[in-house]
């Protein structure tokens, strides 16, 4: 697979929420690939054990989504991309959601809004939409790996349009935190998740910028490569 990119939004790098989020996934996004002994040293030995439930999470590092990752367009190149990002969040206004806090879908664990946060629609519907010009579209393996049967009418109609079928009226905003896992391993982890991020949670955050990642190839982390905040032409 060839080198993609994708449209994230994430918390700062001395967030703490976002330190702990790091520690146990094993990657900082921010700070590039690290190895994961040095990120994971002051875990829980309870959630040390149970590590191996973060799967590809730790690929894509904490963060949510707001493109999902895509291969560059032949006529385009990540300079055009970055001036688009830039012009697009100088006419952005910084916004506040409500704290963030554990939960499960799809038996995902991960972190969302305890409200719905209408801004953080808002804005991941303009970065479908107006970034798409810049997305190669999906190979055949590439729409394929969306598993389009299990897929509803709707959402295989969104993959076609927009390369991922959960955007717009499907979008869900959330930092997923496992792999898919059943319901007698979640039930332990999510109070031992609970307990470690707790100190973290419960203020709300602010929607004050949004990054750029990359990934090299599909066996690499993505990372951080442009920080774009709001208001600054």
């Amino acid at each position: 697979m060839a080198e993609r990119y994708s449209i994230y939004f994430t918390l700062p790098a001395s967030d703490p929420l976002y330190v702990l989020a790091c520690r146990w996934l094993g990657h900082d996004i921010h700070q590039g690939d690290h190895d994961v002994g040095d990120l994971t040293d002051d875990l829980p030995a309870v959630l040390e054990a149970s590590r191996v439930v973060v799967g590809k999470a730790q690929k894509y590092g904490f963060h949510a989504t707001l493109k999902a990752p895509f291969r560059l367009a032949a006529d385009s190149s990540v300079k055009k991309l970055d001036n688009a990002l830039r012009q697009f969040c100088a006419s952005q206004q910084a916004f506040a959601c409500a704290p963030l806090e554990l939960a499960v879908m799809a038996g995902f664990i991960l972190l969302r809004p305890q409200q719905e946060c209408a801004g953080l629609k808002r804005l991941a519907d303009q970065c479908v939409e107006q970034f798409d010009v810049f997305r190669e579209p999906l190979s055949a393996k590439e729409f394929n790996k969306r598993h389009p049967k299990k897929l509803s009418e709707h959402q295989r109609s969104l993959l076609n349009q927009w390369g991922y079928p959960f955007v717009m009226d499907e979008f869900r905003f959330h930092m997923t935190l496992t792999k898919r896992i059943d319901e007698q391993q979640r039930n332990a982890l999510l109070a031992a998740l609970k307990e470690y991020l707790q100190p973290a949670l419960g203020a709300p955050f602010q929607v004050d910028r949004i990054y750029l990642c990359h990934q090299a190839s599909a066996k690499q982390k993505f990372n951080v490569i442009a920080e774009y905040p709001f208001g600054q032409a």
